[in-house]
């Protein structure tokens, strides 16, 4: 998995990103500056941004969500310390894939990310508030038409494989989209989609 890694404690990095090559991630950049963060992730465009969102005392999602805008495709896992309300209305909202606390095994980091970019929402550490309820409406506006395929497809019961070969994408592509559909339907599986998907008149 090719990873970006952003924390305001350089010393952290500096354990983290080598403990990550060794595990055979390819971490190709670390910075500590959330300002730098989404032009990094643009050009970079990697499969998944593990960060730290507080700086100073304060949790800065701005960056973050820049990120989410500009490079959707880029699975976001955020490493913290302290899960602020902020934190989980960022996680509800999609803007964050994953969370995952500084206090976690490193063990725990790496099955983070790769649930993560399985496209299954992932909270580790923490005790989960229960997240706030959404108007349907806003899920079904967000779905694009190739999202919608891909639901489709799903409901039918296809694998990765499958969905890959009917829509003559590559499989990371589908992987790609099954996770933007869960991350906008607000659900962590793709059961969860499936069961969603017909009371909203998705599918």
């Amino acid at each position: 998995m090719r990873l970006v890694l952003c924390d305001g404690q350089r010393m952290l990095l500096e354990v983290l990103a080598p403990a990550l090559r060794d595990a055979g991630h390819d971490v190709t950049d670390v910075c500590s500056q959330p300002d730098v963060l989404p032009g990094l992730v643009a050009r970079r465009r990697p499969d998944a941004c593990l960060l730290e969102a507080s700086y100073h005392g304060t949790t800065r999602l701005d960056a973050v969500a820049a990120v989410r805008t500009s490079v959707p495709e880029t699975v976001i896992v955020l490493l913290t310390g302290d899960a602020e309300p902020c934190v989980w209305r960022a996680y509800d909202d999609g803007v964050v894939d994953a969370v995952v606390s500084k206090s976690s095994s490193f063990a725990d980091v790496v099955a983070v990310l790769r649930a993560a970019r399985m496209g299954r929402g992932v909270v580790t550490g923490f005790a989960r508030p229960t997240p706030r309820i959404l108007p349907p409406h806003r899920d079904l506006e967000s779905l694009t038409p190739r999202e919608r395929q891909v639901l489709d497809l799903l409901v039918e019961g296809l694998p990765t494989t499958a969905i890959a070969d009917e829509l003559g994408v590559s499989k990371n592509t589908v992987r790609t989209h099954v996770a933007s559909v869960l991350r906008k339907l607000r659900v962590h599986d793709r059961r969860n989609a499936i069961s969603s998907a017909v009371p909203l008149g998705i599918v």
